[in-house]
């Protein structure tokens, strides 16, 4: 069954993505992924993967049409998983990566609901929560790496749910291609590990990136001192970002101390949290709340940033199995009506802080669910998991 839903998400997954898709007119097919292309050529041909001219160069080959060149923003330990796209022609490279980020979610999905598993519920309920959740499709769409994010995320929970520390690591390292999306995983990792006294997962993650880096060093020597260039070069955090760290610096102006701002006050409010939950804890019950705060208050973010989501409406989904169906069908009105303006405002083209709102409204829907059917649901979903 696990096998032929995945089949029945596949078809949901391609259709969703090719409504967001741009006009073909539009940058000739060219996506987001053009930045990783192009810096694994910048690495090979002994080039600075952070240089925009030079970058604008190799996107200029690959039929990249606009003016400002896509500069990859990922710190340097993600280039041994992009070098292998250097050695191909854009095309053939492409289609690899939408595959590869299709199979990203399959999979992710696949683990999401044996996490979070609907007791009394249609299993199709929560693939249709995968299918219809617009930054899903937006960021296999557009190219972007955030599907190796989410896989991340699942398979660190996946491992940890069966006991195995050192791939809860390995799987960590994905997650790190995008370390600011879920920066309080990291503290709570951190006292967690302290916590139990057991630093293998921790171990793991850091040699894995330290070999990373390693790999990255060895091809580049400079390839650090040209990443944190960029960063000041192009001040990247003073973007406007439909984030709220973002509007508060459109309201009030540009500032690192807004920027971080939020940060800072999601970073207290969990050493209170831990603090209270921590001779408890649980990562399949705390991490979905952990990446909402995170992602809420990060200093710059996408729409697309936003499938690392999904656990939290897997467990959402979980948590509102056994309720009453009007209750069900409210709930996804709202989430389903959510998705639909998104699906609006994609269609219209509209810009980037257009989408400011997208992650309140999460956080509304889920933090009813989780104070109305959390405390309810919480044992009996962690004893049919």
């Amino acid at each position: 069954m696990g096998r032929m839903r995945c089949l029945i998400l596949l078809p949901l997954l391609l259709w969703t993505s090719s409504a967001v898709l741009p006009p073909p007119q539009m940058h000739r097919n060219v996506n987001d992924f053009v930045e990783y292309w192009a810096a694994a050529h910048l690495l090979l041909h002994g080039g600075d993967p952070y240089a925009g001219e030079d970058v604008l160069s190799w996107e200029r080959q690959a039929g990249f049409t606009r003016p400002a060149p896509l500069i990859m923003r990922n710190p340097p330990w993600i280039m041994p998983v992009i070098l292998i796209f250097g050695l191909l022609p854009f095309t053939a490279a492409q289609q690899i990566w939408f595959g590869l980020s299709l199979i990203s979610v399959l999979v992710s999905a696949h683990w999401l609901w044996k996490l979070y598993p609907a007791e009394g519920q249609s299993p199709w309920i929560a693939w249709l929560v995968t299918g219809f959740f617009l930054p899903v499709a937006v960021s296999i769409a557009i190219g972007q790496i955030s599907p190796l994010v989410l896989l991340g995320i699942a398979g660190f929970l996946h491992s940890e749910k069966h006991g195995r520390p050192i791939w809860a690591g390995v799987f960590l390292f994905l997650v790190a291609l995008k370390p600011h999306l879920a920066f309080l995983l990291w503290v709570a990792l951190l006292f967690w590990s302290i916590r139990i006294r057991n630093a293998r997962t921790l171990a793991a993650f850091a040699t894995l990136t330290a070999g990373a880096s390693a790999i990255a060093l060895a091809i580049d020597p400079s390839i650090f001192a040209q990443y944190f260039n960029f960063f000041r070069r192009d001040q990247l955090l003073a973007e406007v970002t439909p984030t709220l760290a973002g509007t508060l610096g459109a309201a009030l102006g540009q500032s690192y101390f807004l920027r971080g701002l939020p940060e800072l006050l999601a970073l207290i409010w969990f050493l209170f949290y831990w603090r209270r939950i921590r001779s408890r804890w649980e990562w399949r019950s705390e991490l979905p709340l952990l990446l909402m705060v995170s992602l809420l208050t990060i200093s710059y973010g996408w729409f697309f940033d936003q499938i690392i989501l999904l656990p939290c409406a897997f467990q959402a989904a979980a948590w509102l199995a056994r309720s009453s169906r009007f209750a069900v069908g409210i709930l996804a009105a709202l989430y389903l009506g959510a998705n639909a303006a998104v699906l609006a405002l994609i269609t219209t083209h509209r810009a980037t802080f257009w989408y400011v709102w997208t992650l309140p409204a999460w956080l509304a829907l889920y933090a009813f669910i989780r104070a109305r059917y959390g405390r309810r649901r919480l044992s009996v979903v962690l004893k049919a998991a």
